[in-house]
């Protein structure tokens, strides 16, 4: 339906009646409402959000703050990061890119907005997150409103959008909440262009952006599968609406814009997975020799084996069914009681769900489910669709679409944390909430107000109803004979029969449904999920195969019969008690419905505070949140001396390096922290070196692919001290080379032994071409091992750094005969090296190094990271997201304001 206000195209009339226009008093109470909801909301989050002393949900500081501190931070000293100098021997930060959405409008707006108004970097990111989930909840009730009719459907669904999991879910698993961003506004344009015929260029230009913002690693693959589920669906729902679009006016123009912004708007992207050789993506390990029923990310460091081999971007199946973190069972339960989740209750809950909510309220969850069984909505088959795709995937490999879809629709490989889905199936249950509630309000309202407003979506056609059968027997088929016998394969049995439990389940719903009434079945299934609930919980703690709730399995019952009790029993006998008053008091019933409904998600909010009551890393580091400009380290460490303050959650947290501001090799190891570190003899950093290598360490989201092969190439660890400069200078001039291949370099440093490798690496250079204008070193490669180790200890050169910035080095050497400036951090492409101000070759020195050729005299030497096109490519980027942001923002302002000018002249 049309929203209030909303002006149609001339050549589309509905076909159906729009909801009457919200009066002046509804919609300033609406506003109102959405006031209250936020102030709460602002009220639980006031230690994160306000002179913070807290920040979001724990393992934000393994995953996202110090990538993202370190990429604010320099954009608040004007600085564009792209190169991270501390880590792994330096890394490119594309993390930024491809994790953080670090160049959304949103991020990019904090960032900018909140330099003006603090220096604490911690709170512009507590307030980051909160608008990726505040702003994406805020745009879903945008879309939904116009389908509802009562205003109280619009107030109760805006107290549901702000209050329950569905913006929750986005705090506390910001996975969600990076892939739905932008999904309510996609949806939003898709129904103005494919349903209300609207095809205007902002319609056009704006799809492509909103899409065009999600070419960021996989966030893609969420917003592209429902885009294309929605404009499916609207296809079934009526075919001949849909197909007005071939008659927009300029339409070969606009999709050929179209077409080239998205493009343009993926080259970022295209960039950095161009440069997939240069790196090794950890989190893409498929580690096949896993224990049978132990999914989860791979979050450590594994030795090449056999067993363990990279996958792309791209990823096939058995990925999902190894590695995956799906939703369960226990999930959709959760619907009707929040006060099971293990999560909470430190791990004495009842089931196994995942770290994704799905509380929406009891009787938000009883409307929804009316609406879905005795709804007569037109865009039902639509919202159908979004529904019961998303809800199979949130499944993962045990509900069969993950794989199903993967031939038709490959990026839904892109995902491999399938609860991540939430948010797109709990809009689409929103969607059924306001068809349920509208239907309930109406009744409400007494019998001579019709039942159903809406009149039935059209008649489905046979050629769909053949197509729909041939699917569903084809996707039942899939489940019993592929997905079942892979479950057994790899998932104790408890789970295993979940696909063989889902066909059957389905085949009975499909049963049920064309034999009972919808109202009957409707209450069937309400029943049945709460009795599901006491069963499911009881039956493995009293058989031992659950840990009992932490307060115990009867009062933990008797808490979830009182809840039902206040949120689903009182509202039915409020409802019947109101349809037996007098129409004059049905504001009252719909005010007391409303408060149970506020009540019971206010009591879902503070029940989950422990989202945002988190130590400050600050706090737990002794580092500093505040912008700082960074300072050039002359030597590179092992591991961080602080790693045992870094575990939390009893994880190492990710990056510490760039939170602690020093260059290491290595992240802190799983097992411990060893003693000593860099800071003592070579011979204990060789030791500690050679322990830490069959340990695992937690990884970062990239690491240099030469920097992996040297530490498991077998060389030993006192050359790979030397080679790497750990505890030693960063910055070296070496006077002479040796030509060794990149195939030989294994070889060739595994033959020099210890004794001599302190001094012999100090001569050695790997190098992709030999140099001209430079005297090789007369050591044969076949005795380099037996050379004698005669160390000049005289300098070689003097070096003073003048200017420094992570992706730029400048200095100044003075040397009396030619060689290299051998910089130890990793090699890549993007480096370009200039000797006087003029260009100057950049060669691979010990395999992954830089090493810039020296004249004798006295040189300045620069080194710079150059992103090249992917400079522009950022900046139209974010440029384009920004606008699309704000003129949406402005296009809701103005709208708001036609209609309460309306209501004042329509009132006069």
């Amino acid at each position: 339906m049309a929203r209030a206000g909303a002006r149609a195209p001339a050549e589309a009339p509905e076909p159906f009646a729009p909801p009457p226009r919200t009066g002046r008093r509804a919609l300033l109470a609406e506003i109102a409402d959405g006031a209250v909801c936020t102030a709460v909301l602002l009220g639980v989050l006031r230690h994160a959000l306000f002179s913070p002393v807290t920040r979001t949900f724990g393992q934000d500081l393994i995953f996202w703050y110090p990538v993202w501190q370190f990429y604010a931070e320099g954009l608040s000293l004007g600085e564009l990061r792209l190169w991270n100098p501390f880590s792994y021997g330096g890394v490119p930060l594309y993390p930024a890119l491809l994790q953080l959405r670090a160049f959304d409008p949103i991020a990019f707006l904090v960032i900018a907005v909140g330099h003006l108004l603090t220096t604490d970097l911690l709170a512009r990111y507590n307030w980051e997150i909160f608008l990726r989930a505040f702003i994406p909840a805020v745009a879903a009730h945008v879309f939904l409103r116009r389908f509802a009719v009562e205003p109280a459907t619009r107030a109760a669904l805006l107290v549901a959008a702000l209050g329950s999991s569905f913006l929750l879910v986005l705090l506390r698993v910001h996975g969600a909440g990076q892939g739905f961003l932008w999904a309510p506004i996609i949806g939003i344009l898709l129904y103005r262009l494919l349903w209300l015929g609207d095809g205007r260029w902002r319609v056009f230009a704006g799809l492509a952006i909103f899409l065009g913002l999600n070419w960021q690693s996989y966030f893609m693959a969420p917003h592209g599968l429902f885009a294309a589920l929605l404009a499916l669906g609207l296809l079934l729902c009526d075919p001949a609406r849909v197909r007005r679009v071939l008659r927009v006016p300029q339409l070969w123009p606009k999709l050929a814009a179209a077409a080239l912004l998205l493009a343009g708007m993926a080259v970022p992207l295209a960039v950095v997975m161009s440069e997939g050789g240069e790196v090794v993506y950890l989190t893409r390990l498929l580690d096949t020799a896993r224990p049978a029923g132990k999914v989860g990310v791979i979050q450590y460091e594994p030795v090449p084996s056999s067993a363990v081999h990279e996958v792309g971007l791209l990823m096939p199946h058995e990925f999902f069914v190894g590695s995956g973190t799906p939703s369960t069972v226990w999930n959709f339960l959760q619907l009707v009681t929040p006060t099971g989740n293990w999560h909470r209750e430190g791990g004495h809950g009842w089931g196994n769900p995942s770290e994704a909510f799905m509380y929406l309220g009891l009787p938000v969850y009883a409307a929804a489910l009316f609406g879905l069984f005795t709804g007569r909505h037109p865009l039902r088959r639509a919202w159908l669709l979004v529904l019961g795709v998303f809800g199979l995937l949130m499944l993962g490999p045990l509900g069969g679409a993950q794989s199903f879809l993967s031939i038709v629709f490959p990026p839904v490989r892109l995902t491999r944390h399938t609860h991540t889905y939430t948010p797109y199936f709990q809009l689409a249950l929103l969607f059924f909430f306001v068809v349920g509630a509208d239907r309930l309000l109406a009744r409400l309202r007494g019998p001579s107000i019709p039942a159903d407003q809406t009149p039935a979506a059209p008649p489905t056609p046979p050629w769909l109803v053949r197509a729909g059968a041939l699917i569903g027997v084809s996707f039942l088929v899939y489940l019993l004979a592929y997905e079942t016998p892979t479950a057994f394969r790899v998932f104790p049995v408890g789970k295993a029969v979940t696909p063989a439990a889902l066909a059957f389940g389905l085949l009975a719903v499909w049963g049920l449904t064309r034999w009972w009434p919808s109202t009957r079945f409707f209450w069937f299934c309400l029943l049945g999920h709460l009795a599901a609930v006491p069963v499911l919980l009881a039956a493995p703690v009293l058989t031992g195969l659950h840990t009992p709730p932490a307060s115990g399995l009867v009062l933990t019952l008797g808490k979830i019969v009182l809840y039902w009790a206040i949120f689903l029993a009182l509202p039915l006998m409020l409802y019947r008690v109101g349809r037996r008053l007098e129409a004059r008091r049905y504001g009252l019933i719909v005010g007391f419905l409303l408060g149970l409904l506020g009540a019971d998600l206010l009591f879902y909010v503070t029940y989950t505070d422990y989202l945002w009551s988190w130590p400050r890393p600050d706090r737990l580091l002794g580092v500093s949140s505040h912008v700082a400009p960074p300072t050039f380290h002359p030597t590179r460490g092992l591991y961080p001396a602080e790693a045992e303050r870094t575990a939390v959650l009893g994880q190492v947290i990710r990056y510490p390096e760039l939170l602690l501001r020093a260059p290491y090799l290595l992240t802190a190891p799983r097992g411990g922290v060893l003693p000593g570190g860099f800071e003592t003899t070579p011979d204990r950093v060789a030791l500690n070196l050679e322990a830490l290598r069959g340990m695992q360490r937690w990884n970062s989201f990239y690491v240099p692919r030469r920097y992996l092969s040297l530490l498991h190439s077998g060389i030993p660890a006192p050359t790979l001290v030397r080679l790497w400069g750990l505890g030693e200078p960063v910055l070296r001039f070496v006077p002479r080379f040796t030509v060794v291949p990149d195939e030989d370099f294994a070889r060739f440093f595994q033959r020099i032994g210890p004794a001599a490798g302190r001094c012999a690496l100090v001569r050695l250079s790997v190098l992709p071409a030999e140099p001209p204008g430079l005297d090789r070193a007369p050591v044969p490669r076949e005795v380099a091992a037996a050379a004698p180790c005669v160390e000049d200890e005289t300098p070689e050169a003097i070096l003073t750094v003048l200017a420094y910035a992570p992706g730029h080095l400048a200095l100044e050497a003075i040397t009396e005969r030619p060689g290299f400036l051998v910089l130890s951090e990793t090699a890549h492409p993007r480096w370009a090296a200039r000797v006087d101000g003029q260009p100057a070759p950049l060669l691979r020195a010990n395999y992954l190094a830089q090493a810039v050729p020296v004249p004798a005299g006295t040189h300045r030497v620069e080194l710079r990271f150059e992103p090249g096109i992917l400079l522009p490519a950022l900046a139209g980027f974010t440029l384009a997201g920004v606008s699309a942001f704000l003129g949406v923002t402005a296009a809701g302002f103005i709208r708001l304001s036609r209609s309460l000018s309306q209501s004042d002249q329509e009132k006069r």
